[in-house]
């Protein structure tokens, strides 16, 4: 679809490769299926290749998305002690529990 809005010029040059490179470089992301099978981002990748959103809006909302995908219980303990939350040996009991 993004090929066919810069083949009738809809898009210019520029914003064209910015889109796709974006695009391409989520493909080769370890978390590629979460993109590819999750429904919320396969209608806002659809937004941002008909150009109602820009790059910005995309990978911010792309980041939240992958964030709330990656909350495992590891996850947020590490997440906590990388804000101070915890102290470093309640991260180990916690984590060899």
């Amino acid at each position: 679809m993004l090929k066919e809005r810069y083949a009738k010029g809809d898009i210019a040059a520029d914003d064209y490769r910015e889109r796709s490179m974006i695009l391409e470089d989520e493909y080769y992301q370890d978390d590629y299926w979460l993109y590819a099978e999750n429904a919320e981002m396969i209608q806002f990748k659809e937004k941002y290749v008909k150009g109602e959103i820009d790059s910005q809006e995309y990978i911010e909302k792309r980041t939240a998305i992958k964030k709330l995908h990656n909350t495992s219980p590891l996850n947020i303990l590490k997440e906590r002690f990388d804000n101070g939350e915890i102290s470093a040996t309640e991260y180990k009991k916690i984590r060899n529990e």
